[in-house]
C-alpha cells in the first residue's frame, strides 16, 4: 500500500550493506529475519526506482482527483465572474480611480 512504501524504502540496504549482503555465500534460510529481508531486497535490481514508481502509481488517482477538483472550482469561479453584473462596475471604479491617481503623469489613461 501507499503507506508501506516509504517504510520499505527505509529498509532497502545502502551500497555498503548491499556489498556485504551480496558477498554472503551461505544458505539464506539460515539468516535472521532482518538479515534475510536485507538479503532479498538487495537482490532486486533498481529497487529504489521501482518502489518510487509504485508510489507514483498508487498516488496517481488521488492526485488526479485533487487536480480535477481544483480545476472544477476554478472553472466555476470563472463562470461566476464572467456572468457577474457587478464585476464590470467594480473594474470601472478601479479604472477610474487609477486614472485619477495617474492624473498629471505620463501614465494617464493606462
Amino acid at each position: 500500500s501507499l503507506e508501506n512504501i516509504p517504510q520499505i524504502m527505509k529498509l532497502v540496504p545502502n551500497e555498503e550493506e548491499r556489498k556485504a549482503v551480496n558477498s554472503f555465500e551461505g544458505n539464506p534460510g539460515q539468516l535472521s529475519l532482518a538479515s534475510r529481508l536485507q538479503y532479498e531486497l538487495a537482490r532486486i535490481p533498481d529497487i529504489n526506482r521501482r518502489l518510487s514508481h509504485c508510489q507514483t502509481r498508487l498516488r496517481f488517482d488521488h492526485d488526479c482527483k485533487s487536480v480535477l477538483s481544483a480545476a472544477e472550482i476554478m472553472a466555476s469561479a470563472a463562470i461566476t465572474l464572467r456572468n457577474s453584473e457587478r464585476i464590470p462596475e467594480i473594474l470601472r471604479v478601479i479604472l477610474t480611480l487609477g486614472n485619477f491617481l495617474n492624473a498629471g503623469t505620463r501614465l494617464l489613461l493606462c
